[in-house]
């Protein structure tokens, strides 16, 4: 269960950092390939590292300015972690939406996901 916690928790993490950049995807369904859900889970690998590694910058920053700087770096740097794997952060939200509506899905990235760990 806790890697079920963690996936969901990646989604979460990179529609929230995404969505203050980038529009969000329609409620349509999405069709994935299995090429897409391993670019996917590659990519939320490397996203939820990033996250991780530069959480810990922002909170050691001393002004709001400098957190807003790091956390423009960190937005780029996820972009690019992305855009890495072939997908653009309209399909990556695209992706991530549909598995939170999607149990199967959400069950193949999963397993991608834990296939990368």
């Amino acid at each position: 269960m806790r890697i079920n916690s963690q996936i969901l928790g990646v989604l979460a993490l990179v529609t929230a950092v995404f969505a203050l950049g980038y529009p969000q995807p329609g409620q349509a369904q999405v069709s994935v390939t299995d090429q897409e859900i391993a670019s996917y889970a590659s990519a939320a690998v490397e996203v939820e590292s990033l996250r991780s590694e530069w959480t810990k910058r922002i909170v050691a920053a001393e002004s709001e300015s400098a957190q807003a700087e790091l956390r423009e770096q960190a937005n780029g740097e996820m972009v690019n972690a992305v855009k890495e794997e072939g997908l653009s952060v309209e399909e990556y939200n695209a992706i991530t939406e549909a598995a939170k509506q999607d149990p199967e899905l959400r069950s193949r990235i999963s397993e991608e996901i834990t296939a990368h760990q």
